[in-house]
């Protein structure tokens, strides 16, 4: 035999695996309602932003559109008055004389390429002096030569106009880009308005009359289309049919090639589009200015441009993101109301379920729908269990003092039957003991025969008896280690029964009542000892987490069991084998599935004739939270 300490560990319990808690009915409504709500606001939401930015950015570009349209008109009427301006001069100056023969005389008579007096010249003079817009006025001979200028009378040498690009090829009035020093004071391009000067039915070339633009009157009008937002604001600027810059809003710039977008713009043919240049998008955009073959060109960065589109969006996403806000709150508080007689359901379904049955939910009288009739199914429900439990009660009382008449009763007929048990047993002694030399061999052989059954009625009688004692000491379920009583158990076992006990791996605490639970382990270990033929019998014993349960494993190496007679060993005073081969009243094994059973639990075996037998208990964890009302299943977990 072996001592009853464990000699092998080995773990098989592992660690519960965690669950994922389920949302309750309050999260999934609200989530159906958010979902029904803000399904098509958030595709709503998105769509109207959207085209919000496509609208914003078209008026953006439409804006400046406008702007460079309103530049281009100033410009256009800025040119158009000074062309008004010298026809005016033109139609009057051969009226006073201006011919070309006069013009040559006074040049001839100056001696010094220029004349200071020329017919009409208080008109041009007048001109320049009158109009802010005009910083010189200026009179040439047909091949360009400078002779004649106003306020400005030095001209030395003589300034040309054959030296100004377009000059050669201007045969009507048009608008030139060149430098004419001293007119204009600089070395920096600045516009000049001619017109030609022509007498006679021939009409006859006598010189060309022109007007030198003050720069800062375009830069006036550029800076106005600008608007308030100064340097921070769009780029504009005046180029001429060969894109050069002939005003901008940096007057360092004109005279100079006007950047790549331009001719990119005027390509395209739009008059308002997005450009990336100088690593950035920008919104570009263009107007013609009337009878003078220039353009007006505007500029700005996309994010600049865009900057009131960009505000658009955080409003937009803002509101969008207070209106999913108030939607949430919303939908819980609608949830609440919605389920708020589903939590009365079942909070009255908790009351009864935790044993008062005389609770009645008050949501049968306030609604007549279907909950209100699902409230009076609880409220019947809950008259049916009053009723069922005080029949219980009742039955319960009876069957109480039937069992205490029943124990009464096996202790009076076991103590009776016990002594007069003890009188045949003495009897059967005084026989052989007095008259056994005149009975004989086959009258001793029938007088050790009634020993041999008085000896296995006293068995069944203390068996009885144990099973009486087994239903009046149900004791409290308390929390032990089980392997202490493992080893109790089996010092007890190996006084009776030749054997070893093994026990395999770590034995954990166990929740039930411990004495009864070491009558279960003593008849099941002492069952597989004792129905045994191995020369060395053996028990194993060992304890797998099986969830919600343990399962307490005995395993030995006896003689087995037919399958089909599984069932039939549990019942009381049942036994396969005869009683001379194996000791035992057949109690036993129904003494410990009553003991499970109590326990709710399970007892199975699994067994092949044999081959030995592999008995499993299951008992729950925490059984005291199976009979609680209102158990949940995540409480076990």
């Amino acid at each position: 035999m072996s001592d009853a300490t464990p000699t092998e560990q080995t773990s098989t319990a592992g660690a519960p695996p965690r669950r994922l808690r389920v949302p309750n009915l309050r999260g999934k409504v609200t989530l159906l309602l958010l979902l029904l709500s803000l399904g098509p606001l958030v595709v709503a939401g998105f769509v109207n932003v959207n085209r919000a930015v496509q609208q914003g950015k078209r008026s953006v570009r439409a804006r400046h559109a406008q702007a460079v349209l309103m530049t281009g008109a100033a410009v256009g009427a800025l040119l158009d008055r000074a062309r008004d301006d010298l026809h005016g001069v033109t139609r009057r100056l051969p009226g006073r004389g201006l011919t070309r023969t006069t013009l040559a005389e006074a040049l001839a008579n100056s001696g010094m390429g220029w004349v200071e007096a020329p017919p009409g010249h208080d008109d041009l003079r007048d001109l320049a002096r009158l109009n802010s817009q005009y910083s010189a006025t200026f009179v040439a001979l047909p091949d360009g030569q400078v002779v004649w200028t106003a306020p400005h009378h030095n001209l030395d040498p003589p300034p040309s106009l054959a030296s100004v690009a377009g000059f050669s090829e201007a045969e009507v009035g048009v608008t030139l880009l060149g430098v004419l020093p001293p007119l204009s004071g600089v070395s920096r391009p600045r516009p000049l308005r001619i017109e030609p000067i022509r007498v006679g039915p021939e009409q006859a070339l006598v010189g060309w009359v022109g007007i030198v633009l003050d720069p800062s009157a375009l830069s006036d009008l550029l800076l106005r289309a600008r608007g308030p937002e100064g340097e921070a604001g769009p780029v504009l600027a005046v180029v001429d049919a060969d894109d050069r810059i002939v005003a901008h809003t940096r007057p360092d710039l004109v005279g100079r090639k006007a950047p790549d977008y331009v001719p990119r713009l005027r390509a395209s043919g739009l008059s308002t589009t997005e450009l990336t240049f100088a690593d950035a998008p920008h919104v570009v955009a263009r107007a013609s200015v009337r009878n003078g073959g220039w353009q007006v060109v505007l500029a700005v960065p996309g994010e600049s441009a865009y900057r009131e589109v960009s505000v658009l969006i955080w409003i937009l996403t803002a509101v969008i993101g207070l209106t999913l806000i108030f939607v949430l709150l919303f939908a819980d508080d609608l949830a609440n109301r919605l389920l708020a007689p589903i939590r009365a359901l079942e909070e009255g379904a908790r009351i009864l379920g935790g044993g008062a049955l005389d609770y009645r939910l008050e949501l049968a009288e306030s609604r007549k729908d279907e909950l209100g009739r699902l409230a009076a199914a609880f409220n019947q429900m809950g008259d049916n269990l009053q009723a069922h439990r005080d029949e219980l009660r009742a039955y319960g009382r009876s069957l109480e003092t039937a069992n205490a008449e029943l124990d009464a009763l096996v202790y009076g007929i076991t103590h009776d039957l016990k002594k007069s048990l003890r009188s045949i047993d003495a009897f059967a002694t005084f026989l052989e003991e007095d008259h056994g030399r005149s009975l004989g061999t086959v009258g001793l052989e029938l007088v050790h025969g009634i020993g041999g059954k008085v000896e296995r009625i006293n068995e069944l009688a203390d068996d009885l008896i144990a099973l009486v004692q087994q239903e009046r000491e149900r004791g409290e379920a308390t929390r032990f280690p089980l392997a202490a009583l493992v080893a109790e158990v089996v010092g007890r076992v190996r006084k009776k029964c030749p054997g070893v006990v093994r026990v395999e791996g770590p034995l954990p605490e166990l929740c039930a009542d411990r004495a009864q639970i070491g009558l279960l382990l003593e008849q099941l270990i002492e069952n597989g000892l004792t129905f045994n033929r191995a020369e060395a019998p053996e028990v194993v014993l060992r304890v797998v987490d099986d969830g919600l349960d343990w399962r307490i494993e005995l395993q030995d190496n006896g003689i087995g069991i037919e399958p089909r007679y599984h069932d039939h060993i549990f019942e009381l005073f049942s036994r396969l084998n005869q009683p001379d081969e194996f000791p035992g009243s057949g109690t036993g094994l129904s003494l410990a599935r009553r003991i499970v059973e109590e326990h709710r639990g399970r007892l199975k075996v699994h067994s092949e004739l044999g081959a030995g037998s592999r008995f499993e208990v299951l008992l729950p964890k925490e059984p005291m939270l199976l009979t609680r009302p209102g158990m949940r299943l995540d409480e076990l977990t």
